[in-house]
C-alpha cells in the first residue's frame, strides 16, 4: 500500500476518531510504565504524567522491549 501523503495520515485519522469517541492519542512521548488492573489501564510518561483509559495501544520497537525500557504491570509473558 502506498501512502502518497505519508504515513502521518494514519495517526492523524486515528486521532480524529479517538477524539470523536472521547479518547486520547499521545504521540512523540516516552512511555516508562504501563499498568492494567480492575480499575482500568494507565500509561506513565517520562515526565511523570499519567494517561488513563479502558485500553492502551502501544507500539514500541522490539529493541525497546528487549531493553526493558518500559515497565509492565502485570509483567508481559516471556
Amino acid at each position: 500500500c502506498l501512502m502518497p501523503n505519508g504515513f502521518g495520515v494514519l495517526p492523524e485519522g486515528l486521532a480524529r476518531t479517538l477524539r470523536g469517541l472521547g479518547g486520547t492519542l499521545v504521540l512523540g512521548r516516552r512511555v516508562v510504565r504501563v499498568a492494567h488492573g480492575e480499575t482500568g489501564t494507565w500509561v506513565e510518561l517520562d515526565d511523570g504524567e499519567r494517561v488513563s483509559g479502558d485500553a492502551v495501544l502501544l507500539t514500541p520497537s522490539l529493541g525497546v522491549l528487549q531493553a526493558g525500557a518500559i515497565a509492565f504491570d502485570p509483567p508481559l509473558p516471556a
